[in-house]
């Protein structure tokens, strides 16, 4: 019998734990929804601060040190907040340093750059910068940011190399530079206890860096922090790796409202959130986070989160639109209903009506008739009851009435909200299919134009070989003259093209502009290299390796031309990219 007691106090513990467990996530969770409610709030003291650097930089002398370290306290300020906005200050340090004639501000500031490029997916450029750093130009605490973005560099390239012959190598060199910078910080740094957390990680020592992890959670980092947030996220993985479902939601929660918190706009944890709660069946509050996470990585700029989010994106939303689907079906069901008591309501009513006529017969007869007195009395009552049970349950069903209806304008506002995404979405296919046949009409008689230039080519080329003229036929190919004409009309040709679609594109670019400061083609031009670059960010290529092949420049020159025009605009500069998106669109 004793025996039996324990078990079911044992099976009641366990329930009761079970439960206090369930309601600290939820609260978690709700705590979650308030900072996504709250993120404006964020925002602008995040740009108070901000503002107010940049108000200080102004009144500064522009050459000086003093300037140096405000870019640099820009560029922290912007670092996980916008890309374009923390490389803009990076550039204006690397100009700043070499005119200061700085080597150790110089090696900083490209250390800034290779920290950046290899968060946003470029792990090849960040090594390639890092390669023109002097070690010994570092001061001893910029020895552990240099280890650290190079081991960061090399984590990237043996976690996204299809490559199995180079991936041994990068994963060597990640452990090498690990090493190193695990021998640059105190043991007890917080710094320390990260990368070693992080290399326990690794090695499968899951237990070591939980505990490591676990204190730096608890007593040495502040909550709301960016740092915290990355250390609950990796502490999510942990829990992942050991099957502890309950604290991994939970860290991934916390790590999410630090992200939120500390304006973290490059941030992950949302996104795993997301798909562990699609994966639990809880589709609304999914679809909304992998939202919130998508709009974040667009603000950012950053490429690669943006492609890690498109993989899930498309798994949540179907399931939600499904769930749309289904709640339209319990919309149709309960209008059925409705419509079955408001049936149920006229009978009602009909019977009440038919009860009042009697009772009215009755007080007639009870004033005209003194003998059946005792008998008109006995119907009064019998109707009274009858009237009470009827109005019973007209109450009743009005409450379901009400009910009902509230029930119809939520799912209609839920309808309306899909709509409008949808109509928005069907007028940029409309514009992309525009752009794709006016295009495709266009480079197919480039081609053919093309086709024609190469055989006449050929004819003059096989010309001067009958007639044995070598030297015109040396001079014929010679390569800067051929390339430049060619390069030239292929220029022009994607001019006319594009300003057939957007006629009034250079004005109202311009307009975007401070007043003073337009953007105009030289004569005989109809773009220029300005121009062009936000051409085709107009037609959705905003990936700069792809405009830097494109117009045949390196990839720092196009980065320094839209940094260049976003510096004169006189919209918002994080917004500007999408104000130009919005020229002549549909």
């Amino acid at each position: 019998m004793l025996k039996k007691l324990n078990v079911i106090w044992g099976i009641l513990l366990l329930n009761s734990f079970s439960l206090c467990s369930q309601v600290n996530i939820d609260s978690l969770l709700n705590e979650l929804d308030q900072a996504i409610v709250k993120q404006d709030t964020y925002i602008a003291a995040k740009e108070f601060e901000i503002d107010a650097l940049k108000k200080q930089l102004q009144t500064t002398n522009g050459l000086s040190i003093e300037a140096y370290h405000l870019n640099n306290r820009l560029y922290e300020h912007y670092k996980q907040y916008n890309f374009d906005s923390a490389l803009h200050y990076i550039y204006a340090n690397l100009d700043l340093a070499a005119t200061l004639n700085s080597p150790n501000k110089i090696a900083e500031s490209k250390l800034d750059l290779s920290a950046i490029l290899t968060t946003t997916g470029m792990p090849h450029e960040a090594i390639e910068n890092m390669q023109t750093i002097q070690k010994n130009q570092l001061v001893k605490n910029g020895l552990y940011d240099y280890y650290y973005t190079y081991k960061q560099a090399y984590q990237k390239l043996y976690e996204y190399t299809l490559n199995e012959k180079f991936a041994p190598d990068y994963r060597l060199k990640t452990k090498l530079y690990q090493d190193s910078l695990l021998q640059s910080v105190a043991p007890d740094s917080d710094s320390y206890l990260l990368e070693a957390g992080f290399l326990a990680f690794e090695e499968g020592s899951l237990e070591k860096a939980e505990q490591i992890y676990l204190d730096l959670c608890n007593n040495r980092l502040t909550y709301g922090t960016a740092i915290y947030a990355r250390v609950a996220g990796t502490l999510a993985s942990i829990y992942e790796q050991k099957g502890q479902k309950r604290l991994q939601k939970k860290y991934l929660i916390l790590s999410a409202i630090s992200d939120i918190q500390a304006v973290v706009k490059e941030n992950a944890s949302l996104t795993s959130l997301a798909m562990l709660l699609y994966q639990e069946g809880e589709i609304n509050r999914a679809n909304r986070y992998i939202e919130y996470a998508l709009e974040d990585a667009n603000f950012y700029n950053a490429r690669l989160r943006k492609i890690e989010i498109s993989k899930v994106y498309p798994i949540i939303n179907n399931a939600y639109q499904l769930q749309i689907e289904k709640q339209k079906n319990e919309l149709r069901f309960a209008l059925t209903g409705i419509t079955a008591i408001s049936l149920l309501l006229i009978i009602a009513l009909a019977y009440i009506y038919l009860q009042m006529r009697k009772l009215a017969q009755a007080r007639k007869n009870l004033h005209n008739l003194n003998q059946g007195l005792a008998n008109a009395n006995t119907q009064l009552n019998e109707l009274n009851q009858t009237l009470q049970s009827t109005n019973e349950q007209l109450s009743e069903s009005n409450q379901q009435l009400n009910l009902s209806n509230e029930r119809s304008n939520t799912l209609n506002q839920e309808l309306q909200q899909s709509n409008e995404r949808l109509n928005k979405l069907n007028k940029e296919l409309q514009e992309a299919n525009y752009i794709k046949e006016e295009y495709i009409g266009h480079f197919l008689n480039q081609c053919a134009a093309y086709i024609d230039k190469l055989e006449n080519y050929r004819k003059i080329v096989r010309n001067k070989v009958l007639t044995k003229q070598y030297n015109h036929l040396v001079k014929l190919t010679e390569p800067n003259s051929f390339i430049k004409t060619e390069l030239k009309d292929f220029y022009n040709s994607f001019d006319n093209a594009f300003l057939r679609l957007y006629p009034d594109f250079v004005d109202k670019f311009n307009a975007l502009l401070e007043e003073n400061k337009p953007v105009s083609p030289k004569k005989g031009e109809l773009l220029n290299t300005e121009l062009r670059i936000f051409a085709l960010i107009r037609l959705g290529i905003s990936d700069s390796h792809k405009i830097a092949n494109f117009l045949r420049y390196s990839v720092n020159t196009i980065y320094n031309y839209r940094a260049k025009i976003k510096n004169k605009s006189a919209v918002k500069r994080e917004q500007f990219e999408e104000y130009v998106m919005g020229i002549g669109a549909f």
